[in-house]
């Protein structure tokens, strides 16, 4: 969180140099969050969510496995009960 998507250290540059780059996907289909969002991240997740269900919810999602045990980064004592954290 705090990277720039540009920034070598960051998932959206990961993800863009390791597999988008890679295969033949239109940018207009990638959805990665915004990891330098400063301040209300509740409303962030919200409009996000939003963004989701406007779209007719998810067809595909990819996500990575973080070295302890994380999916996606949702944190193992994440609740259950949230959508977007």
């Amino acid at each position: 969180l705090g990277l720039p998507a540009a920034h070598p250290q960051s998932y959206h540059y990961f993800m863009h140099e390791h597999f988008f780059w890679h295969i033949n996907l239109p940018a207009r289909n990638i959805h990665i969050p915004d990891g330098s969002i400063r301040g209300d991240y509740d409303q962030y997740c919200a409009g996000y969510e939003d963004a989701i269900r406007k779209a007719g919810g998810i067809d595909l999602q990819l996500l990575g496995i973080g070295r302890n045990g994380h999916i996606g980064f949702n944190e193992p004592t994440s609740s259950l009960a949230s959508r977007t954290r």
